[in-house]
């Protein structure tokens, strides 16, 4: 019997191949594309953000700190109530808004009577003296 040789070719190995590679292409652009979007925003932010961010900056500074002596912690926290209160007061669910600030009063209530100067109290105290 004669010694045939068949030589086979894998079809699959072929196209495993050219998908791998064709993958790595794609992996390789995104990441590229990914790459300039975060350059950009990076460019935006500095044009835009970082300005805003130094006037919030300078009102804490000179009206919050310096003009009206307040420490920034307590300006800080009481800022959070109250930005959270008027993001509230813009939901167009006016269920969902109503729920939130009543949670926001309750809990305001419940930490700031007895165990923290109440601010309005203070600010009537100093509106009261001048």
């Amino acid at each position: 019997m004669p010694d045939e040789t068949v030589e086979v070719t894998d079809v699959n190995a072929e196209r495993t191949h050219a998908n791998v590679a064709h993958r790595q292409e794609q992996i390789t652009k995104a990441m590229r594309d990914i790459l300039d979007l975060e350059q950009r925003i990076d460019e935006l932010k500095a044009e835009h953000i970082k300005p805003l961010q130094n006037d919030i900056k300078t009102i804490k500074q000179s009206t919050i700190k310096g003009d009206l002596g307040l420490k920034l912690k307590a300006f800080n926290w009481q800022y959070k109530g109250f930005k959270m209160e008027q993001d509230a007061k813009r939901f167009d669910d006016e269920a969902e808004r109503d729920t939130l600030l009543d949670s926001l009063r309750e809990c305001h209530e419940a930490t700031v009577r007895g165990q923290m100067v109440d601010f309005v109290d203070v600010l009537q105290q100093v509106q009261a003296a001048e």
